[in-house]
């Protein structure tokens, strides 16, 4: 499906959803607590404050999400990695929710070191590593009911795997062929995955991030496969 655009906007392609787990790796540690109260606490960091789960939260210690080797990574996102600006696609299989991020520092970029991934998956897992993860908007509902099936599903005596933290998350990347920012489409690609899933899922999808953004013009091609994940 596609958003239809002025001639002299770009075009935005995204390739297929792809799990998180099957895109990186994931290097944590911890031992999952059963005993969050699922709640929050604001802690100074430099001049600011930043929203921090309480007590440590899961317990969960979620260090990097380093991309696989290229040989290990779909072809239509090993295609993409040479491109600067880029949007990303986040929601789930399981939960109907959406993120759109962006980067003018290129797909790699937001996940070596401190990448943007490592936070986005830390706040879904309430995991508290340091003050460097601000835990706001629509990912803290999502955080306490992500938490809240993992106690019930988990039997107590072993540590969730994976798949059972992250493995209902997908991600797809969109990138234009045309002199483009990122920026000035992410709140369009935003309303776009927004009213698809909503649609696709039945039920409302709920934006993790809330801040406002640009809805400059665009041609957005969704992802081949969103109907056909969604509905598994």
């Amino acid at each position: 499906m596609e958003i239809q655009a002025p001639e002299n906007a770009p075009t935005i392609r995204f390739t297929n959803l792809y799990r998180l787990i099957d895109i990186c790796n994931i290097e944590r540690d911890g031992t999952f607590s059963r005993g969050w109260k699922a709640d929050y606490t604001r802690l100074n960091s430099g001049k600011s404050k930043v929203n921090v789960p309480a007590d440590g939260g899961s317990q969960i210690l979620l260090r990097r999400l380093p991309l696989k080797p290229l040989d290990e990574i779909p072809e239509d996102v090993r295609s993409m990695l040479h491109h600067q600006e880029a949007l990303y696609l986040v929601t789930s299989t399981r939960y109907s929710i959406h993120y759109v991020g962006m980067t003018a520092r290129g797909i790699p970029g937001v996940f070596e070191g401190g990448g943007r991934f490592s936070h986005h998956a830390r706040k879904m897992l309430a995991s508290f590593v340091d003050k460097g993860t601000n835990h706001t908007g629509g990912w803290l509902d999502h955080a306490k009911k992500r938490y809240e099936d993992l106690v019930s599903e988990v039997e107590d005596d072993r540590e969730p795997t994976d798949e059972e933290l992250l493995g209902d998350v997908i991600i797809a990347f969109g990138v234009s062929e045309t002199d483009w920012t990122s920026r000035d489409h992410k709140g369009l690609a935003e309303d776009h995955f927004r009213n698809r899933i909503t649609a696709i899922k039945g039920q409302p999808s709920v934006k993790m991030n809330r801040a406002s953004t640009s809805r400059k013009s665009a041609q957005i091609v969704e992802p081949d496969n969103l109907k056909e994940v969604l509905t598994r």
